[in-house]
């Protein structure tokens, strides 16, 4: 009979631990805690500081760039607008964010008369709908629960399952000694006002990034939505392929860029494809003949759909000096050529409009 009373009063102490510990879970999510395990709840602040940047009312044409952390880390606004009268948002957050996602945030966000550029990393081209897509699931449930695109209550089980306890807790912790030392930051800060100190090159006037890198944070914002000031003297990124051979263009990305054209077309805004930054490196270099012949499949694949991309993949590829922590990061340096060519790319949309 102890024996059995053992049994019973540890079964009833697990079943306890874990309704305790998914409750918890649960009620952490819904107050928007860092819990689960691929939860980036800091793209909720980034997001609100750059929402708070397009409500800005502005005399210029407006010009918004949309996609992952490769255009967040990938441009200088102060020093487009240095060079070319238009007002400059940096829409970038983060490349797991499938192009659903990033085509409702256009939808909500681009107004009449804008120029909208998407620039999504080489596996959005391919990928299919995020069903079941446990980091995209997680996140919505996390700091976007208004946001159900291609969730079912089986992924939000699955996101609540797949979970590392120690990370949650060790979150708790950190959360907890925040709340005691009352450091929580506030939203949405003023940006650092762009720098008066320019330098000219190539006919352009180069302007510093006008915000500190603090990592991964809406502090790290200039007053653009860059992140542009990170550095590194060699790049920490590894190879990368980039784009794996006989890859297809997806019919989910057709549809969702297609649907993008059809609202461009109805709401007066001009829509451009850009590359995506890479980095040159042995399994993805300009130098292989293999590298050329990927590009040149999905530019058919897009063309055949009437669709093409407004830069070239040469004017993206930079070499690794100019990278940060990922082979889609780049640190200041890398910033300042990718700006250049955008600013050149810009001058030529619009002198081609008129």
């Amino acid at each position: 009979m102890e024996y059995k009373r053992l049994v019973i009063g540890f079964g009833i102490s697990v079943l306890v631990a874990v309704v305790g510990y998914f409750a918890m879970l649960v009620v952490g999510v819904r107050y928007q805690m860092p819990l689960l395990k691929n939860a980036e709840v800091w793209l909720k602040d980034v997001y609100a500081m750059k929402d708070r940047l397009n409500k800005k009312p502005t005399q210029r044409p407006r010009v918004l760039i949309f996609g992952g952390s490769n255009v967040l880390f990938g441009f200088n606004g102060a020093m487009i607008e240095a060079n070319v009268p238009v007002r400059f948002i940096n829409y970038g957050t983060h490349a797991g964010l499938p192009i659903n996602y990033q085509v409702d945030k256009i939808l909500h966000t681009a107004r009449s008369g804008d120029i909208v550029f998407y620039s999504p990393v080489f596996s959005a081209f391919f990928a299919t709908e995020p069903y079941e897509d446990l980091w995209y699931v997680q996140n919505m449930i996390s700091w976007d629960k208004e946001y159900d695109k291609f969730i079912t209550k089986k992924s939000v089980f699955l996101a609540y399952l797949y979970n590392d306890p120690m990370r949650i807790f060790q979150n708790l912790a950190k959360i907890l000694v925040r709340s005691l030392l009352k450091t929580k930051e506030p939203a949405t800060p003023k940006a650092t006002a762009t720098p008066t100190k320019k330098l000219l090159k190539d006919g352009l006037q180069i302007v510093p990034c006008g915000q500190e890198f603090y990592g991964y944070s809406y502090r790290s914002l200039s007053a653009n939505g860059d992140f542009c000031s990170q550095y590194t003297a060699t790049s920490l990124a590894a190879n990368e392929p980039y784009i794996y051979a006989e890859a297809t263009l997806s019919r989910f990305f057709i549809q969702e860029f297609s649907r993008l054209q059809d609202f461009a077309k109805r709401s007066g805004i001009k829509v451009f494809l850009l590359y995506p930054v890479s980095m040159e490196n042995p399994l993805f270099s300009h130098n292989d003949s293999k590298t050329l012949e990927k590009i040149n499949r999905l530019e058919s694949q897009l063309l055949a759909r009437g669709i093409g991309f407004a830069n070239s993949w040469k004017d993206a590829h930079f070499d690794r000096k100019y990278f940060y922590d990922t082979g889609y990061h780049l640190n200041k340096h890398g910033v300042e050529l990718h700006t250049i060519a955008f600013i050149k790319l810009l001058r030529s949309i619009l002198q081609a409009e008129g």
